[in-house]
């Protein structure tokens, strides 16, 4: 199999965990190579069910006034919509594991990589996905760089393709 699954993981409670183990048993199962990425200490049991591990304790969730989320409410009566809340931005803490995700797995010389969120179910089909990337033919695998999808819950890469969208992410898009 030419294709690494790259899961992308913040599993910082025991349920969360436990969906983990069960996502690497299954693609174990399947007989997919897995590199597991997470900013958070994981046992040795999970860190051994895995070809690959990359714990990264850098996790740079950013805050305002950098960035943040903003949650802005109508009030009812005259007066116009008024900020309720700031929160802080968790997205680049994603997008930085996913390009330090990138920058290791394309030294391993695999033909497609399958970036799929730790809390994805896999189903039947999201497997023959998986098994049958090099078919290129399939709504989730992304051949061109352009055709990065927005979601990367669940996405398979082509190597020349993620080649190019890793250079292109970065803190300030």
């Amino acid at each position: 199999m030419n294709n690494l699954a790259v899961i992308l993981s913040h599993c910082d409670t025991s349920e969360k965990v436990d969906i983990l183990r069960k996502l690497i048993k299954r693609l174990k199962n399947l007989g997919i190579d897995t590199l597991l990425c997470s900013h958070i200490p994981l046992e040795i049991s999970i860190q051994q069910d895995v070809a690959y591990y990359i714990y990264d304790t850098d996790n740079p969730v950013l805050h305002w006034p950098e960035n943040a989320v903003y949650k802005w409410e109508k009030p009812t009566g005259p007066t116009g919509p008024a900020l309720h809340a700031i929160f802080p931005d968790y997205g680049w803490a994603a997008m930085d594991q996913i390009k330090k995700a990138c920058n290791f797995a394309l030294t391993l010389g695999y033909e497609f990589y399958s970036f799929i969120n730790y809390d994805v179910m896999l189903t039947p089909e999201l497997d023959s996905y998986i098994l049958t990337a090099f078919t290129l033919n399939h709504p989730v695998v992304c051949t061109k760089s352009h055709d990065f999808p927005i979601t990367t819950l669940f996405t398979i890469v082509k190597k020349d393709a993620l080649e190019e969208i890793s250079t292109r992410i970065n803190k300030n898009d």
